[in-house]
């Protein structure tokens, strides 16, 4: 017996839900936001998060820039090499994130050009 396909419509909700998350006053929300978009897998997430980046708090750039590498998608390289090196983040912690996933990152093209 065939199973049918799960119904996309509660992820593209949930997923909608999250991205507006993103804009709340409670960075515990945005950070969570980020999180879960990350675990979603959307690749409309991505923008966002980008633009999470930008955050006043810390903790929710750096909850941004491991979502972009849990997304694990090419047009996230733009938004982390802009927090290290266009518009540097002012903390570390952010820093060191954005170059561990460009060194990922481009890793991953350097696997794909070899195969």
């Amino acid at each position: 017996m065939r199973r049918a396909s799960p119904d996309p419509l509660p992820t593209i909700v949930m997923i909608w839900i999250h991205l507006c998350r993103l804009k709340s006053d409670d960075g515990a929300v945005r950070a969570g936001a980020a999180h879960a978009l990350a675990d979603a897998g959307s690749r409309k997430a991505v923008e966002p998060l980008g633009e999470a980046l930008g955050d006043r708090s810390w903790a929710e750039r750096s909850a941004a820039a491991m979502a972009l590498g849990k997304l694990g998608n090419g047009r996230a390289i733009p938004f982390l090499s802009a927090a290290l090196c266009t518009n540097p983040d002012p903390d570390v912690e952010v820093r060191c994130f954005a170059a561990w996933l460009l060194g990922v990152f481009s890793q991953e093209v350097v696997q794909q050009g070899l195969l």
